[in-house]
């Protein structure tokens, strides 16, 4: 008993109503003896490859967009629900179409905010992803960005955002003071959200299991600029390289920082994923970290199915930093067979992680102080 509360105290933590195996809680899957380095060269190699993958696809960009889905349209707030492989802004890489993008048209042909009652039955997706910057859709030189009267753009509707890789709900607010009341609610801690995920494997997860990953994450100086699991290993590694002086002013204080990170996980059910074993898992996240459910369950031992960063073929720190012991070699050859099925066969987007639920506070004067819950449960996976 001193030895386990030892443990907790000094490793990432998983709470929970079942059981779990007894190697989650072993020393020897918390702290590797040494990240494998990364060197400069494969990290711009990465830079280049995602930069030529988006090139590529900037022209099915376009038709991902007719891919989304509207759930709402009110007069204070557009809810839309997006495709993995659409960005939720465009960024610096001058991505020509995104959700922004579909949910600042839909802004626009409803009155900007001034509609009245919910129009969702009348907005036609395909008409809301029109090319053109007379649209205040696309881009011809990168510098086309449609101001509306009441000052809003796409990227002031903004109010959370999904990893392009990610499918499922976006909220976005039609005027300033609902971008600045859905931004108090994320800060706050006081926005739900449910996702779903296939993992690859994990045989090691029973069906009807619920428990609570609290592993802190932080920034990875052997990775830049992804995330890891805070350990005491993670910790040296990012302090040396601000002693060294690895990067920025502001890339070293960001490698100061471990964040509290907390996600329920609940084990639905074990599948077939083209031939291989899958799990399926239910997610709500009680943060909001970067790369959060990536982490926390790639460092479980079990990798979200297409995840290029911390899987079992990732090229960050595989596993979170932390879960690549809790996995056998003839589960890890499970897993990259797994990925490899998904890379060659899958055609329906490029990570098995889906929001399929968001509930939040109305930001209107009629729905002030009342709960709002938006569900898009058509997995697409």
């Amino acid at each position: 008993m001193v030895l386990m509360i030892y443990l907790l105290a000094r490793i990432p933590r998983w709470s929970s109503t079942t059981a779990l195996p007894h190697s989650v809680f072993s020393t020897n899957a918390r702290f590797p003896d040494k990240y494998p380095t990364r060197k400069a060269s494969h990290l711009e190699a990465y830079k280049s490859g995602t930069e030529s993958k988006a090139f590529l696809l900037s022209a099915t960009f376009a038709d991902l967009s007719k891919k989304s889905k509207v759930l709402h349209v009110d007069d204070s707030i557009i809810v839309l629900s997006k495709p993995s492989g659409l960005p939720t802004v465009r960024g610096s890489r001058g991505i020509p179409n995104s959700l922004a993008s579909v949910a600042h048209k839909i802004h626009r042909m409803n009155g900007d905010g001034g509609g009245g009652a919910a129009v969702t039955d009348n907005v036609d997706i395909v008409d809301a992803v029109a090319t053109g910057p007379s649209d205040g859709f696309g881009m011809t030189d990168g510098d086309d960005v449609l101001i509306d009267d009441d000052g809003m753009t796409e990227d002031r509707m903004v109010a959370h955002r999904l990893d392009m890789d990610t499918s499922g709900i976006v909220v976005f607010g039609r005027s300033l003071e609902s971008v600045r009341r859905l931004h108090c609610q994320f800060r706050e801690g006081k926005v739900s959200k449910v996702y779903e995920a296939l993992v690859a494997g994990s045989r090691h997860l029973t069906v009807g299991d619920e428990f609570i990953i609290e592993n802190e994450i932080c920034r990875d100086a052997l990775y830049p600029p992804w995330m890891t699991t805070t350990t005491e290993l993670s910790r040296f590694h990012n302090q040396e390289a601000i002693n060294e002086g690895q990067g920025t002013v502001k890339w070293q204080k960001m490698l100061t920082k471990s964040k509290s990170a907390v996600t329920e996980v609940s084990v639905v059910g074990h599948e077939i994923f083209f031939g291989m074993p899958a799990t399926r898992v239910r997610l709500v996240p009680r943060t909001g970290r970067t790369h959060q459910l990536r982490v926390h369950l790639a460092g479980l031992g079990c990798p979200i199915i297409g995840d290029d960063l911390y899987g079992v073929n990732g090229i960050a720190c595989r596993y979170g930093g932390i879960g690549e012991n809790l996995v056998s070699e003839d589960d890890k050859e499970v897993e990259k067979e797994v990925q490899d099925r998904f890379e060659r066969f899958y055609k329906g987007g490029n990570l098995l992680l889906h929001s399929k639920e968001i509930e939040i506070d109305g930001v209107d004067e009629e729905h002030l102080g009342q709960r709002m819950v938006f569900c898009d449960e058509q997995v697409p996976f």
